[in-house]
């Protein structure tokens, strides 16, 4: 007598109940991650723009402004970081733009454009000397993902921009 092979019904159902429950574990903690790394990408993609203006400053002569912007790409000046940002020149500190050329950059991030992300800072912009200094106190930004602090770029009197881990995983708004 020849057997027949397969599986029955009772090992598909125990297969699919276990990878149900590898994926019901899996999910959320790959969700995290995400929320996670696209804080850290957008982080270190504002700290390249903060490194830009900074040696532009220098290498210019000419104070150089980070800013976040609005839809007609000026700076806002209620701080909201919620379209991205602005590296723009700004020889005469009206914090905009005189000229196309005077426009170094417009930044948003991917995350921005659909809510994954939020910028929380001290400061509504942050102005570099033709000396690479930054002008007033330190710049600090949170960056939000998930409805959590995920990542702080500092920027220091000196102009120099790091980025720093969170350990408490503060939620968003609270300072």
């Amino acid at each position: 007598m020849q057997r027949e092979r397969g599986v029955t019904l009772l090992e598909l159902m125990c297969t699919v109940s276990v990878l149900l429950v590898f994926t019901l574990i899996g999910v959320p903690a790959f969700a995290q991650a995400l929320a996670a790394y696209r804080a850290i990408s957008a982080a270190e993609h504002l700290k390249a723009d903060l490194a830009l203006a900074r040696n532009a400053a220098v290498t210019g002569g000419k104070s150089i402004v980070v800013c976040p912007r609005t839809e007609d790409n000026r700076c806002r000046d209620d701080g909201a970081w919620t379209l991205g940002w602005l590296v723009l020149r700004d020889p005469d500190r009206d914090l905009a733009a005189d000229a196309d050329h005077d426009l170094l950059r417009i930044a948003q991030p991917p995350g921005l454009v659909n809510g994954n992300l939020a910028f929380e800072a001290n400061r509504p912009f942050v102005r570099y000397r033709p000396d690479g200094r930054s002008v007033g106190t330190n710049l600090t930004i949170a960056v939000c993902s998930a409805g959590r602090v995920q990542r702080r770029l500092i920027v220091n009197n000196a102009g120099r921009a790091r980025t720093e881990r969170t350990t408490d995983a503060a939620p968003c708004g609270a300072g």
